[in-house]
């Protein structure tokens, strides 16, 4: 029984061709992937049978096949020519071999040809082809993600966008290394941030032949504090509890960026240190001198 070509070379998508003395043919008693194969046609002294395929890749790689040949030792052959350049042959008893060519992007005519001299045979005297596949090289990025670092305030709408170049691309972009974000797009959409959104992102680009990572841009969000009403404690001194205005709360790593400062005037403003305290989400602010002063402003600022 003959099959397709393209069904044999597992390449249905390619326009395959054979010229010469006799046809190439798919069947499956020989193969490499236990399924089937192309073998070339029967030919005699003098002949050859060529399986061609002319293929347009949008982007460099390199083809891979597998091949056999069963023939006459040196004289008989079975040989590569892309572009009508032999790339490589083999001749005599060779079990299946992987080859990988290289290739520029364009369109390139890809020839296996088994030819036979003017005398005697060899072995099975036949050629075999399998599991064709085109392996582009793995993607570059010729724009890293713009705009860079920035600093926005919550709500605020922020777009990254990328450009690569690489074939068939995917896009993966990631926020502090491993949270999912966007779609499957060379451009990250984030609207109306709040402090969730805080942190480094970066895009993964790739392709059937690889992949590559961006470089990293940090995200700032700054939220304004909405301030409770105090809480009195012993001695005189209270406390303030504080939660993002658009009611989101801070994780540890935030406190570290928070200052508070006091004032009696809401002109002439002072550092407390050590006033805040985080506790479920929640900052607390407590200022034991508050008892000292008879009015006491206070603001949270975030770096």
């Amino acid at each position: 029984m003959t099959l397709p070509l393209g069904e044999s070379l597992d390449a249905t998508n390619v326009n395959w061709l054979s010229t010469g003395s006799a046809q190439w043919f798919g069947q499956t008693n020989t193969t490499h992937d236990g399924i089937d194969a192309a073998r070339s046609g029967s030919i005699g002294n003098s002949q050859e049978t060529v399986l061609q395929a002319s293929i347009t890749a949008s982007w460099s790689g390199r083809y891979t096949f597998w091949w056999k040949v069963s023939s006459e030792p040196v004289v008989d052959k079975l040989e590569f020519r892309l572009n009508g350049v032999v790339q490589t042959n083999i001749s005599g008893e060779v079990d299946w071999q992987s080859v990988s060519i290289p290739v520029a992007a364009g369109t390139s005519l890809l020839q296996w040809r088994y030819f036979k001299d003017v005398s005697n045979s060899g072995g099975q005297d036949a050629a075999w082809v399998d599991q064709f596949v085109f392996i582009p090289d793995p993607p570059v990025i010729t724009l890293q993600p713009v705009p860079a670092n920035q600093t926005v305030n919550l709500g605020a709408n922020v777009n990254y966008f990328i450009r690569a170049n690489g074939g068939t691309l995917n896009y993966q972009w990631l926020q502090n290394g491993s949270n999912v974000v966007g779609g499957n797009s060379s451009s990250l959409n984030l609207n109306g941030v709040s402090r969730a959104q805080n942190g480094n992102y970066f895009v993964v680009v790739t392709n059937s032949g690889g992949g590559v990572t961006s470089s990293v841009v940090n995200l700032k969000v700054l939220v304004s504090q909405q301030l409770a009403a105090p809480v009195m404690l012993l001695g005189g001194a209270f406390q303030l509890s504080s939660t993002d205005a658009n009611g989101g709360l801070l994780t540890p790593a935030d406190l570290a960026n928070l200052q508070t400062q006091a004032s009696t005037n809401l002109t002439d403003w002072t550092t407390l240190s050590n006033a805040l305290t985080l506790t479920n989400g929640v900052l607390m602010l407590q200022d034991p001198a508050a008892t000292n002063a008879a009015n006491r402003f206070y603001r949270i600022l975030e770096n």
